[in-house]
């Protein structure tokens, strides 16, 4: 590709992933848009231990209060097997959370077994995480919880840099849609092994009252893959 080509294509790319996001911003609810902005990232290693085999490790860490507070830190650890079909991941974890309410750190563990589906439509590609997790908290008291995310990903990559847009939704369900995460964002490739996505998110969780309370998420992350 000569150079005046490369230009073309990174202003292309550029410009879709401006319309992208400007189109999602533009659906977000008022009251959403005037909602504590928060950033979250989420750091992953995971490696190939036998055929179909994987073993993952991950921190995730979220900032609220305009970003300049950390009030949520995890570590994840588990195995995934992807030998029963094409289209089908299966993965058992371990979650150890801790959570900062009132200037105290609270500890849960989280179980969790995940059933992932995958499969195209119109050159689109659909996944579809289905989590049940048990929560095992230090303060209160230990319940189940269905956590569906569905991610659509766009069929076109720009640049060496493979920029791939998507969209996602993501409902957790006790014994009510407790929260849903709505996302737009994009994944690229720094090397052949290290993957980033960035993302916005928009949250909303249900209070006790039956009332909704929202967040804006910026969101980061890095996979790297062996």
């Amino acid at each position: 590709m000569s150079g005046g080509d490369r230009q073309v294509t990174v202003k292309r790319a550029a410009a879709s992933l401006i319309a992208f996001f400007s189109f999602f911003a533009a659906v977000v609810p008022a009251d959403a848009r005037k909602a504590d902005l928060q950033y979250w990232h989420t750091e992953t290693v995971s490696w190939k231990v036998a055929d179909d085999w994987k073993v993952s490790l991950s921190n995730e860490s979220y900032f609220d209060d305009d970003a300049s507070h950390r009030y949520y830190h995890e570590g994840d650890i588990g195995v995934s097997y992807s030998g029963l079909a094409k289209w089908f991941d299966l993965s058992l974890n371990f979650k150890h959370v801790l959570t900062e309410s009132k200037n105290k750190w609270r500890r849960e563990e989280r179980p969790h077994i995940n059933g992932t589906f995958k499969f195209n439509i119109c050159k689109f590609s659909f996944i579809d995480r289905n989590r049940f997790e048990y929560k095992i908290r230090e303060a209160g008291t230990d319940f189940w919880k269905y956590r569906n995310l569905l991610t659509i990903k766009f069929p076109c990559k720009f640049t060496s840099l493979e920029i791939q847009p998507y969209i996602a939704d993501e409902l957790h369900v006790d014994e009510v849609v407790s929260e849903n995460r709505s996302y737009a964002g994009f994944t690229f490739k720094i090397t052949k092994e290290l993957g980033a996505d960035i993302y916005y998110m928009q949250k909303r969780n249900r209070q006790s009252g039956g009332n909704w309370i929202g967040a804006n998420v910026i969101g980061t992350r890095l996979k790297l893959d062996f």
